[in-house]
């Protein structure tokens, strides 16, 4: 399977993850690539947290509908292998209200799913990263100064 028609890292750069999430991942879909995925997203992960806290641009414009199951759950690992490397805050770019309840069900099965910030365009998702880049390192600055 060409798991490329299903995701893929565009860029780890300057405290940034940008990965695209497309298609329907249906149970079988998801069974496929799931793996493939958070391997290739911890690869990212870690590269990122090299220089500290990181936000996750996740571009999902292109995606439909996770399934009830293997779908919610393949990205939930994801999510969860995100916050574990450091991540600081996700901007998801996610203008279908359907995609956006399956994913939020996804980000639901990690505990904790207030790291995200639901956006309709990527003009909005570039902005608030901007915002959200200058609060991390502030707030990292601040940390290492009372060290």
């Amino acid at each position: 399977m060409d798991v490329t028609k299903y995701f893929k890292i565009v860029s780890v750069s300057d405290h940034v993850v940008h990965l695209e999430n497309k298609g329907f991942w249906s149970d079988n879909v998801a069974e496929q690539v799931g793996n493939a995925f958070l391997a290739e997203f911890r690869k990212a992960a870690k590269e990122a947290s090299r220089e500290g806290p990181f936000i996750v641009l996740a571009d999902l414009r292109q995606m439909e509908v996770l399934s009830r199951e293997e779908g919610r759950v393949a990205l939930s690992r994801v999510m969860s292998c995100a916050r574990a490397y450091g991540m600081y805050r996700a901007v998801e770019v996610v203008p279908n209200t359907i995609t956006r309840l399956s994913i939020r069900e996804a980000a639901e099965l990690t505990g904790k799913p207030e790291f995200r910030i639901v956006v309709d365009t990527m003009d909005d998702a570039l902005a608030t990263i901007e915002t959200l880049k200058r609060e991390m390192l502030a707030t990292a600055a601040g940390q290492a100064s009372t060290t």
